[in-house]
């Protein structure tokens, strides 16, 4: 029984400074202070997927105006301009105005159809209430924005159905505000003059939004 005790006391003896080495090692504050294993993850893992300086991403580059975007469209998307810009300027006194982003056709300080284009889709911003439009046009409002405050109503023009709708628009837009057609009205060729446009905006740096262009007058 004696030596079963010694053993006993040596074995608790030993492991009592096996102990206190690994405490004087490896001090307790150490891993009380050790970042979480989750914190500890997500760092590593930021480390890893964050860019390189190099890789930043690169700042967009600077739209393409109208003019541009309408010289270089497809001959449908021409063909639809052309077409829906004529229907507009048959009434009386307007002045189509050309900037950076869009084509304005104005009486006075009074809006009456804003044309701009995204891609292939021809956009037509009239001076109407959504309200008053018929949901079949399945057209948007835009009142919301600053510049379509006077043209809140936009129809998308990818077909040849959508032009026959917003020509609709368009007369009704002009009945609205009672703009009376010009019987003496001659069809443009609004491609060719665009294009005479695009060459004098580039010899003189571009058109400037404030500093429209005049281009039309009916």
């Amino acid at each position: 029984m004696e030596t079963r005790k010694k053993v006993a006391t040596i074995e608790e003896y030993v492991l009592s400074v096996q102990a206190a080495v690994y405490e004087e090692s490896y001090p307790v504050e150490e891993f009380v202070e050790e970042q979480p294993l989750e914190e500890a993850y997500a760092a590593a893992t930021e480390e890893v997927t964050a860019p390189a300086a190099d890789e930043q991403k690169k700042p967009r580059a600077p739209a393409k105006p109208f003019d541009l975007k309408i010289v270089t469209a497809d001959e449908i998307t021409q063909d639809r301009y052309n077409e829906l810009k004529n229907h507009a300027m048959q009434y009386k006194k307007l002045k189509s105005r050309v900037s950076k982003k869009f084509d304005s056709l104005n009486k006075g300080r009074v809006q009456f159809v804003k044309f701009g284009l995204a891609g292939r889709t021809l956009k037509v911003y009239l001076n109407l209430k959504l309200d008053d439009v018929e949901p079949k046009y399945h057209c948007k409002d835009q009142s919301f924005k600053k510049p379509y405050v006077q043209v809140p109503v936009l129809i998308r023009v990818k077909s040849g159905r959508a032009v026959k709708y917003a020509k609709k628009l368009i007369d009704q837009c002009a009945g609205a505000l009672e703009f009376p057609k010009n019987p003496k009205y001659v069809p443009q060729d609004y491609i060719a003059e665009m294009e005479e446009i695009y060459k004098a905006n580039r010899e003189n740096g571009g058109a400037a939004d404030e500093d429209e262009v005049a281009v039309t007058e009916a």
